[in-house]
């Protein structure tokens, strides 16, 4: 195999496994929710809205990551080219890659409140008994 297109095909692979298109759709859910039940008030800030957009996607994408560590048996059947499967990624490192994506989301929904904080956590809880 050529060594470029063997680069190319990593990135490409983490990136599949974020599912970046079901990320961007719940970033896009959070703000909405927030801006709804704030009655559209901006007191957050840009700022504060960029970081919970951020922390949404990485929170999804940790989560769609995860459910594929977890359902790599089952993808190898159904979906053999996803990242796992085909070998493009290790399951070992589909799951980091998750964790990781998990705690600089928890980071930055540190940095919003500490409420927000405990609804991240909760909700990773709960994708995380989802996945398992």
């Amino acid at each position: 195999m050529d060594l470029e297109a063997l680069r190319g095909s990593r990135p490409k692979a983490y990136l599949e496994l974020m599912r970046p298109v079901n990320s961007v759709m719940a970033s896009v859910a959070a703000v909405i929710g927030f801006l709804m039940s704030s009655r559209f008030s901006l007191d957050v800030g840009i700022s504060g809205i960029v970081l919970l957009s951020i922390s949404t996607f990485l929170f999804s994408s940790s989560s769609m990551a995860m459910n594929d560590y977890f359902d790599r048996e089952v993808d190898s059947v159904n979906q053999p080219q996803r990242p796992i499967p085909s070998g493009r990624v290790k399951s070992r490192e589909a799951l980091i890659f998750s964790l990781v994506l998990m705690v600089v989301g928890f980071a930055l929904s540190f940095l919003l409140s500490l409420e927000t904080f405990i609804i991240a956590v909760v909700a990773c809880l709960m994708f995380t008994a989802y996945n398992g």
